[in-house]
């Protein structure tokens, strides 16, 4: 697709650590270290990555112990940089 330049947006299961903490860069906020990023990664009840053209803009968490749930998101509203 990207030797079409086609508009394309992808939602997966691959979260990386490095993904996550240019999100939380780009909106301004602190970001945690990697050490603590891997394991809440790993220990969400479910994690999602939103990518445009490949490029991290938004997540999905659902949290929850599978008794209560929660959901979460955290979004680049620059999509276009």
């Amino acid at each position: 697709m990207r030797a079409l330049d086609i508009d394309y947006y992808t939602v997966s299961q691959d979260m990386r650590a490095v993904e996550f903490s240019e999100l939380f860069a780009s909106v301004g906020w602190s970001c945690p270290a990697e050490e603590q990023m891997n394991p809440a990664i790993r220990n969400s009840t479910k994690s999602f990555i939103v990518r445009h053209k490949d490029r991290a803009v938004a997540t999905i968490n659902w949290l929850g112990d599978y008794g209560m749930h929660w959901f979460m998101k955290e979004k680049n509203d620059d999509v276009n940089r």
